[in-house]
């Protein structure tokens, strides 16, 4: 509540009273008398909590205060900031590395008839005479038929053949033995012969084969089938039963064909198969597994074939949080004639362990992964050749890693010259310490399953305020220090320790020269000695590497000008109305000094913008150090004081402006110290402060 407020408050009571007091109804006179107000303005206390404000206090056994200070001085992430995962993906224009066709096979008889009739010499009609008797059948020579058409589309409409066989069978259903068989095999589009051969004998009721290499043979699916001669030694005079309809069958059949380009129906198959390892440059680092914590597997694919093209992509080794592997199936559409269609497939992987050993688990940095494209039986026609392509790009992209377990490698960083804020003495303005002990533990943290080394090459305490700087030395400065690693299973952290204290540091004059900035320079290795752990270094995303400075000052001290400050919100909120009473106001601190040290105080007046405007005092005032029983050299009496300053009209006008009210205590520590030196400081000392006015008002009332 604003203190015009407050004197509102006060007059109204005023008024009251008057109103239930009037006890005579003659004429009115009016009368002034004089009344005074006080009002609260701000208090506070400035002891060890706001000595060491951010800094954590702990006690010992007897009591006595200690200012445990924590600063990091530096987080090294190792994963985050130095272990980078290319890319994967791998772009290329796969080939069809070969097309399939079924097994197939054609049957074409050739009957004594059909034979019989194409006979110019005679015999021929001799047996077609005696189709259905009994009667020996002579020799014939040079017997032939020509044009016989075969339609091979079951198999292709044509085809250009990579690889294969074509075995035709001559099985013989005369009567009698059939010898010097010259067949001929032709396309019918050009004439050109694919196939001729002599089969030198058929016995009666038997069957001959011969086998062809079609490699590198265009083939028709019209063709003729010429044979070229038959002869035979007849039934030597033996009569045996004369039938025109039986035949020789010629076979065909097609087997482990694999094409160059064909037109025809093709069978399911996968046209590419590819089965290998990705191998990453990681710089140096040699995992042997890796959790994803994002990333995307990439397929893009762009089919030339005029058939629904399947890809199937596998990584077995890349295994999610249930156990399942990456297993992606994706089609793109069939390809127009002389044109192209594409397809783009993306997988989140977070979550993901990869196997980086390879295909038989002996080998670092590599996955094995698989890559197929097929088309299935449509049932349509289509053409494919070996020169079809798809364009594939297969991958991981933008990987970064949740856990990697393996070698990490060796790095080395160095940090600094660097600066950190050190504000234990934020409330101390000025002055000086002189203290005890001081114990500062430089801590090495490591989270990670790495060995390394610190080097602390420099650690300088700054104080801005007065320019003064002081270089920490040690024996341990500038020397390599092992760094304990962190295990799994039990997870345990490795920390290195480095104790600083008066006997092998001058860290007491570093932290007396209340320092609000250090600045350091420090080097970090990381495996020095290599792979020593075969493989056993781990990290996760959030590890890092944390140097930490712990200071512990038992607050045992001297203290010359050790100036403290406090800011309290000011407003005393008066307005013109308020001011007409007025006559004159009384500032009054009231001082409780519990520390044993000499004080001196002064208040100031702040406007918005932080400027003294006035002061409560014409000069600091002094405050006497609170007594020590010499017995336990702790304090056992505070002291008291009452300091006042008035303040005319013109005066109150000025600092009713100001916006703040800051409290300056100047500590020194007294001469007539009857403890030794230094004073120990405890959790309960404080310097308690009340500031108040008493305003002197100047009522007219009538009555």
């Amino acid at each position: 509540m604003s203190l015009s407020a407050r004197l509102k408050l006060f007059f109204l009571f005023v008024f009251l009273v008057l109103v239930f007091t009037a006890c005579k109804k003659n004429k009115l006179k009016k009368t002034a008398w004089e009344s005074e107000v006080l009002l609260p303005i701000a208090h506070g206390s400035l002891g060890i909590p706001k000595l060491s404000m951010d800094s954590l206090l702990t006690l010992d056994t007897s009591s006595l205060v200690h200012l445990v200070y924590q600063s990091t001085l530096y987080n090294l992430n190792l994963v985050e900031q130095n272990i980078n995962v290319p890319d994967t993906a791998i772009s290329s224009v796969v080939r069809l590395d070969s097309i399939k066709i079924d097994n197939r096979k054609i049957d074409f008889p050739i009957t004594l008839g059909m034979l019989a009739r194409s006979d110019q010499s005679g015999v021929g009609a001799l047996i077609l005479a005696l189709h259905g008797t009994t009667a020996p059948l002579p020799a014939v020579n040079n017997l032939s038929s020509n044009g016989i058409q075969l339609d091979a589309t079951s198999i292709f409409e044509n085809a250009l053949i990579d690889s294969g066989y074509l075995d035709i069978t001559i099985k013989n259903e005369f009567p009698v033995p059939i010898e010097n068989v010259i067949f001929q095999l032709s396309n019918e589009s050009n004439g050109q012969i694919v196939i001729q051969d002599t089969f030198p004998l058929v016995p009666k009721g038997g069957s001959l084969t011969h086998s062809f290499d079609l490699a590198g043979k265009w083939i028709d699916g019209h063709m003729v089938g010429n044979l070229l001669n038959l002869d035979s030694p007849g039934s030597n005079g033996v009569p045996v039963l004369i039938d025109t309809n039986k035949a020789i069958t010629i076979s065909f059949f097609t087997h482990g064909l694999s094409i160059v380009e064909a037109t025809a129906i093709f069978p399911a198959q996968n046209l590419i198969d590819i089965s290998d390892e990705v191998v990453y440059d990681m710089g140096g680092p040699e995992f042997t597994s890796m959790k994803i914590r994002s990333g995307n597997l990439i397929i893009t694919a762009i089919n030339t074939i005029e058939d629904s093209l399947k890809l199937h992509y596998t990584i077995p080794g890349a295994i999610s949080s249930s156990g399942d592997a990456v297993n992606i199936f994706a089609a793109a559409a069939p390809a127009p004639p002389g044109g192209s269609t594409q397809i783009l497939k993306s997988f989140d992987l977070a979550g993901y362990t990869i196997d980086l050993t390879g295909f038989n688990h002996n080998k670092s940095n590599t996955f094995y992964n698989t890559f197929t494209a097929g088309i299935d039986s449509s049932g349509k026609l289509i053409h494919l050749s070996l020169s079809d392509s798809v364009s594939v790009t297969y991958g991981l992209q933008n990987i970064v890693p949740e856990f990697v377990k393996g070698y990490l490698g060796q790095h080395s960083f160095t940090v600094g010259p660097d600066y950190t804020p050190f504000n234990l003495f934020d409330i101390v303005k000025q002055g000086s310490i002189s203290l005890e002990k001081a114990d500062m533990r430089f801590s090495i943290y490591n989270h990670m399953g790495v060995e390394g080394n610190i080097r602390v090459n420099s650690i300088t305490g700054i104080n801005s305020k007065s320019g003064q700087q002081i270089t920490l030395t040690a024996p341990v400065i500038g020397q390599n220090i092992p760094l304990k690693r962190a295990f799994l299973n039990p997870n345990s952290t490795g920390i290195t320790s480095i104790l600083l204290n008066n006997q092998n540091s001058n860290i007491k004059a570093l932290i007396e020269n209340m320092p609000d900035q250090l600045q350091y320079q420090l080097d970090f290795s990381i495996n020095p000695n290599g792979n020593a752990f075969n493989y056993q270094d781990f990290a996760y995303y959030d590890d890092v590497l944390q140097a930490t400075m712990d200071l512990d000052i038992p607050i045992s001290l001297q203290a010359q000008a050790l100036t403290l400050i406090d800011t309290n919100n000011f407003d005393l909120g008066l307005n013109n109305e308020d001011f007409a009473p007025l006559q004159s106001a009384t500032f009054t601190l009231y001082i409780e000094n519990g520390f044993p040290i000499d004080a001196e105080v002064q208040v100031y007046f702040l406007n918005q913008s932080m400027n003294i405007i006035d002061s409560l005092f014409t000069g600091s005032q002094f405050i006497h150090a609170a007594t020590l029983n010499p017995a336990d050299c702790m304090v056992d009496q505070k002291v008291e004081s009452d300091l006042s300053a008035d303040f005319d009209l013109s005066e109150i006008n000025l600092i009713n402006s100001a916006s703040y009210a800051v409290i300056k205590i100047i500590l020194n520590t007294p001469t007539n110290n009857p403890c030794n030196w230094p004073i120990k400081i405890y959790s309960h000392y404080a310097i308690n402060y009340k500031l108040a006015a008493r305003l002197k008002l100047m009522l007219n009332e009538d009555l």
